[in-house]
């Protein structure tokens, strides 16, 4: 599961990566990418965010590291909790600031809009058990 879930992470994290590298070396800007150099710090809090979200987000699934070491499993949800929160909220900022793009600003607002504050809430109840101590797995066996 781990080797497919971060198999999974690659493909954005070599294009967030790609994305940064444009950035920080002032690649030749096309209108198309116009927009991110325009407001390039949403896109990087965005990608780094991201990027630790996936890398860290992965081995929480990993049955090996949660039983044994439940402090790393505790100390990863954390981290995954704020890099969660930054990834959500930097794409609401960049859906509202960056997405007036012609050709995407009639899909874009809506579905960003939705999905970046279904993620928020999504997080928040997830903490909210957390402190509850409620596990979904034990509730859903009954």
């Amino acid at each position: 599961m781990l080797a497919g879930l971060l198999l999974l992470s690659a493909v954005p994290l070599i294009f967030g990566a790609l994305r940064i590298h444009a950035l920080a070396t002032g690649t030749p800007i096309t209108p198309n990418d116009a927009r991110f150099f325009a407001s390039p710090l949403p896109v990087i809090v965005h990608i780094v965010s991201a990027a630790g979200y996936a890398l860290v987000g992965a081995f929480q699934f990993v049955t090996g590291y949660r039983r044994p070491w439940f402090g790393w499993h505790r100390a990863a949800g954390r981290v995954l909790t704020v890099c969660g929160l930054l990834v959500a909220m930097s794409g609401l900022w960049m859906t509202c600031s960056i997405c007036h793009h012609p050709t995407q600003a009639a899909w874009c607002m809506p579905s960003g809009s939705v999905f970046r504050s279904s993620m928020i809430v999504s997080i928040f109840l997830g903490f909210e058990a957390i402190f509850r101590r409620r596990d979904g797995w034990r509730i859903a066996r009954g």
